[in-house]
């Protein structure tokens, strides 16, 4: 993995405080655990359920989506100039704060038919505050799952 310089810095400050409190060097293993944990673990409240795209005017795209909030259906509309940046819009609008994407970086973990895609997004937050969410996808080439992908990651992102 090749993980964006703010996001490792982030993640080197965890695994760092780990290592202190258990007064020893964490192997790959264990590493990855932690990742695992704080980046692809639950997502937090937010799940999408269902969601819909509309074409709008000059480029803008209307989305309506479902989501699960605490296990509470939930409808919710945005839009933007394209279905995540929609997303994005509609889910901020619902929570109360304001969210933007600022980085995004994807790649693959394998080559081949059994490759996994990687994304990872930067969001800014309440007062400025970067958020990062990190998303895992088998499906790299397929558009529905790698919506579905930008979803969870932001999911994690906004709930962090």
């Amino acid at each position: 993995m090749v993980l964006p310089r703010k996001l490792q810095i982030e993640f080197s400050k965890i695994v760092q405080r780990i290592a202190d409190s258990e007064g020893t060097e964490l192997t790959s293993e264990r590493i990855w655990e932690y990742f695992e944990r704080e980046y692809l673990g639950e997502p937090g409240p937010f799940a999408l359920v269902d969601h819909r795209t509309l074409p709008e005017e000059n480029g803008i795209r209307g989305l309506e989506a479902t989501i699960s909030n605490n296990g509470i259906l939930k409808k919710i509309e945005g839009r933007g100039d394209g279905p995540v940046h929609a997303y994005v819009k509609a889910l901020a609008k619902f929570i109360g704060e304001d969210f933007e994407i600022l980085d995004y970086h994807e790649h693959s973990i394998r080559r081949g038919a059994g490759a996994t895609a990687i994304a990872y997004v930067e969001m800014s937050g309440p007062h400025g505050l970067s958020l990062f969410g990190v998303g895992m996808n088998k499906r790299v080439c397929s558009w529905p799952p790698r919506c579905l992908q930008w979803v969870r990651v932001i999911c994690g992102a906004i709930c962090k």
